[in-house]
């Protein structure tokens, strides 16, 4: 990181992130968060449940210059230039491991709005309850705007039988 600035504070049971901001290439960024039980996030091998909150701002965010590692963009073809502007998420999550790989985890979206510089209308207030489990996605009362469309989203994604691959759809 050529530029950031930070405040780290630890107690017995938690690690919180407040005002970590700068640049990273042509992308500036600002999070706070809390790492609950952090000392769950150092075990060798994670076993058990780990709980996050995460609040990050960014005015501009380059996808494609966060997500290229050793010469390969990470991202869809469609999505390799997408930028977002006037980034704010708000979110917390509760993780559980088994045997160093991730069981399932609950992610509770408080806040998402930004604009897509591929897509014309932006994003407000998003929010919402998504959950994962094997191969299951579960969208609950996942709702916001977009552009002048309130959207609410309630359902189920299976990833292992795209034949299948959704069902109850609101």
């Amino acid at each position: 990181f050529p530029s950031h600035d930070m405040d780290l504070f630890i107690n017995e049971q938690d690690l919180s992130l407040k005002e970590f901001k700068g640049f990273v290439d042509h992308s500036d960024f600002h999070l706070s968060g809390m790492f609950r039980r952090y000392d769950f996030w150092f075990q060798p091998q994670l076993e058990g449940t780990g709980e996050v909150q995460i609040n990050f701002l960014s005015n501009r965010l380059v996808l494609k210059e966060l997500l290229h590692y050793a010469g390969y963009n990470h991202l869809p073809e469609q999505h390799r230039s997408e930028e977002v502007s006037k980034l704010n998420l708000r979110c917390h999550a509760e993780t559980t491991f088994q045997k160093g790989k991730l069981d399932k985890a609950k992610i509770q979206l408080d806040a998402l709005s930004g604009k897509l510089k591929s897509f014309s209308q932006g994003l407000h207030h998003f929010s919402g309850l998504l959950s994962f489990e094997q191969d299951l996605v579960t969208f609950n009362h996942v709702n916001g705007s977009l552009g002048n469309s309130d959207v609410e989203m309630n359902g189920h994604y299976h990833f292992s039988n795209p034949k299948y691959s959704y069902r109850d759809w609101e």
